[in-house]
């Protein structure tokens, strides 16, 4: 049965969570090269939804924080984590602006999944990351290339590729007549035209696809070093041919261009700070207990 985000988080669904190997990978490794204790490095989730990722890392005992926009989904998965003894107050809501109630310079690693390309305000949330990152802190965003062929919310080809005007809509009701659509529930038993509108609707205001070089620029106008990392992901070593091209000088810079432009963009941010606050960087205040 499909979950909405406003049905509670079960046990059931959490069981089915299967965490980003990359993103979780990236925090261990960070962990361990950072030389902290996992339960006391702060991690943020960033466009955390339920939480489920966050739980599972605190299930296995790191210190987990998780913020989203939209208050609904965070309310659906408290309740999980009281029973199973956690803190829910680790789940917050940011303001419409992208604002945290954090303190400066408390997270050590922010990650976000499927995120970057729901944000309106790059910019903004480029600047709050920056504001609450310890100097010396990394974080791994993941997100769909801004040409993938079919749009991985929608499911229908293309429709990202075009302005957000009349014309994106007709290609969005021509899927629709077609029967090629997500099935949203809530729109059972909808027209086509209330589902076209609803689509549309969403595809212009809920979805902002940049280049790469658009997001690199806004996180390094912020302060940050960064780095797209996507064509390292050890992934890649199942499919040879594209593994040995990768890796030759001569064809990387294409393998990347491709990766970044029809598939998924892997970036990777560092606050820079001395040299000698790298490894062990100055604890961070207590987090905030207000909901």
């Amino acid at each position: 049965m499909n979950k909405t985000k406003a049905d509670v988080l079960t046990e059931e669904e959490f069981a089915s969570f299967n965490p980003a190997p990359r993103t979780f990978s990236g925090i261990e490794e960070y962990v361990k090269r950072a030389k902290r204790p996992q339960g006391e490095t702060p991690i943020l989730d960033w466009g955390c939804g339920k939480g489920r990722a966050v739980l599972w890392l605190r299930e296995r005992g790191y210190q987990a924080f998780g913020v989203d926009i939209d208050p609904k989904p965070i309310e659906s998965g408290r309740p999980l984590f009281r029973q199973k003894g956690h803190d829910d107050l680790c789940l917050h809501r940011m303001d419409e602006n992208g604002r945290t109630q954090y303190p400066d310079a408390y997270f050590y690693y922010i990650f976000s999944n499927q995120v970057l390309e729901h944000v309106s305000e790059l910019e903004n949330m480029a600047g709050e990351l920056y504001r609450i990152m310890a100097p010396g802190g990394e974080g791994l965003h993941i997100y769909p290339a801004h040409r993938r062929i079919v749009e991985v919310h929608l499911f229908m080809p293309l429709v990202h590729w075009l302005p957000k005007n009349a014309l994106r809509k007709r290609l969005i009701g021509f899927f629709v007549r077609i029967g090629k659509e997500p099935r949203w529930i809530g729109l059972e038993g909808k027209t086509r035209n209330q589902k076209t509108e609803t689509y549309f609707h969403y595809s212009t205001e809920r979805t902002f696809y940049r280049s790469p070089g658009k997001v690199r620029n806004a996180f390094e106008n912020a302060g940050f070093d960064v780095k797209l990392v996507t064509i390292d992901n050890p992934l890649l070593a199942k499919f040879k041919l594209l593994a040995f091209l990768g890796r030759c000088p001569l064809t990387r810079p294409v393998i990347q261009y491709l990766l970044h432009t029809f598939r998924t963009v892997e970036l990777l941010i560092r606050k820079p700070s001395p040299s000698s606050e790298r490894l062990q960087p100055t604890p961070p205040p207590r987090p905030p207990i207000s909901r």
